[in-house]
């Protein structure tokens, strides 16, 4: 689900998002369409039974009855159901859900449920038959189907969460204007001298972005979209908070993570310069001996590149 501050992006540029109802109609249709295939999938395997049921209990009789073909159609249904399995949960899918990322994301759960509820309807049916050589078969092979299903929907899922309100960290710099120098001196002729300045800091950085638009690099995902973040310093913990924009791309098609890239502004509070009166290289205020300092909030662009998550 997309976060609120893309959904205010969204409507704002007049993008189009899957609204909550959609997602509760698509959930509803799943459920129903899931079920009817659960029955119709049931009542094959008890009309199955029955007939095998009723073949053994002739040859029980001292009746002549083909038990094998019996034992063999319950087989032939449960391999026919793994089978059919992908096309008949392929129907839960909404068609006015495969516009967006939240949209396929929830076609692929609901897809996958559908096939793991048919898988052990299928597995349960099975186990009727009370062949321990069998059911290890059969395990195996559903075990596969839902691997496949897993593997089939794990891009739109990862695409989904790449794209959605996520977070990151790593590293940048910070760019400032003015001389915010923080160390000085007055030497023996009355003149200020800088001994340290914090115009540029590298930068530690932690940030919470949404994409809201969406583009292709040689089959690889791109997200662009705002971003917040706090950093730290060599100096402070949390040294600042950053608005912005920023890309990423995601490079794998079964991993949510990605790598960005951001540029912003960050707000620093407490930025320690020189006091009013005293300039780098100018004399100092009469009868000064030692250099003031002032502290105040002050901006500064930012550059930096993280690992998404």
């Amino acid at each position: 689900m997309k976060g609120k501050l893309g959904l205010m992006c969204m409507l704002a540029l007049g993008v189009s998002t899957p609204a909550l109802a959609d997602f509760k109609a698509a959930d509803k249709h799943a459920a129903d369409t899931t079920a009817l295939q659960l029955r119709a999938l049931q009542a094959d395997f008890d009309k199955k039974f029955d007939d095998r049921a009723k073949s053994h209990a002739a040859v029980a009789a001292g009746q002549t009855a083909d038990t094998e073909s019996a034992d063999k159609a319950i087989g032939d249904q449960v391999m026919n159901g793994f089978a059919q399995t992908d096309g008949l949960c392929q129907s839960v899918k909404v068609d006015d859900l495969t516009k967006t990322f939240s949209g396929r994301r929830k076609n692929a759960e609901n897809y996958l449920s559908c096939v793991k509820l048919l898988t052990a309807a299928i597995k349960t049916n099975a186990a009727r038959l009370n062949n321990p050589t069998t059911m290890l078969a059969v395990n195996s092979y559903a075990d596969e189907v839902v691997k496949a299903a897993v593997d089939n929907t794990t891009p739109a899922v990862t695409e989904d969460q790449f794209m959605g309100l996520t977070w990151g960290v790593g590293f940048g710099f910070s760019f400032g204007g003015g001389a915010r120098i923080d160390s000085a001196d007055i030497d023996s002729a009355g003149i200020v001298r800088a001994t340290s300045d914090k115009k540029q800091l590298p930068r530690a950085i932690l940030e919470f972005h949404e994409y809201i638009f969406d583009g292709k690099y040689k089959e690889n995902l791109l997200g662009t979209g705002p971003f917040v973040a706090v950093s730290s310093s060599d100096q402070k913990v949390l040294s600042g908070v950053a608005v912005g924009w920023m890309a990423g791309i995601k490079p794998d098609t079964k991993d949510s993570s990605g790598y960005s890239i951001g540029v912003g502004a960050i707000l620093d509070a407490a930025v320690k310069d020189l006091a009013t009166g005293f300039e780098d290289g100018k004399a100092a205020p009469a009868g000064e001996t030692a250099a003031r300092f002032k502290s105040e909030s002050k901006w500064s662009a930012i550059v930096f590149v993280t690992r998404t998550f």
